[in-house]
This record gives structure tokens, sequence and C-alpha cells, in this order.
């Protein structure tokens, strides 16, 4: 029996992706790969009719760069399913920030 993917959480850092975590109902599936304590940090809830459609996304070739995320819904609200990880240069310090496509 398939049981339908509830979120997607997991962290990344100037290099890409550095881990994945899957939730499925009541089970956690990960993490896979390493989150170290400066990593940033995100979580994509699948909530209030919006169903997993499928994954897209890029690779370096050896990392995981960018991972979208298909989205079937059916509720009211325009959701963004689509995040991009860029770095922004400010001055003499990086600032990392997750930006909605």
């Amino acid at each position: 029996m398939r049981k339908p993917l509830t979120f997607i959480s997991g962290s990344y850092n100037y290099h890409g992706i550095t881990s994945l975590t899957f939730g499925c109902e009541n089970q956690t599936y990960g993490p896979f790969g390493e989150s170290k304590p400066d990593n940033s940090k995100f979580y994509f809830n699948f909530d209030d009719g919006a169903r997993f459609g499928g994954f897209h996304g890029r690779s370096s070739g050896v990392r995981l760069m960018a991972l979208g995320v298909y989205v079937d819904t059916k509720v009211k609200h325009h959701l963004h399913p689509k995040i991009n990880v860029y770095q922004l240069a400010c001055g003499s310090s990086v600032a990392h920030h997750v930006r909605n496509v």
C-alpha cells in the first residue's frame, strides 16, 4: 500500500543540499546525507489538500544543487512549490536565502 508523502525537510549550504528527510504518515525516512550546525534548514509540509506530485531538480554532477516539488492541490490558495537556494553577497559577509520562484 502506498503511503502519501506528508513532508520534506533538509539542510543546505553554499555547496548545495546536504541532507534530506521524508515523512509519510507516522513514519520518517532519513536524514539522508549529513547536516552540519552551520547549514541552513528547510521544511515543506503537504497540508490542507496539497498532494505530492513529483520531484525535479538540478545537480552539479557531484552534488544535488536544487530540489523542486510538484504539488497537486485542490485548495483555493496558491502554493510556491519550487524553491531555489542561492547566495547573496552582502559586503564582506555572505547570506544564504531561500527564494520562491
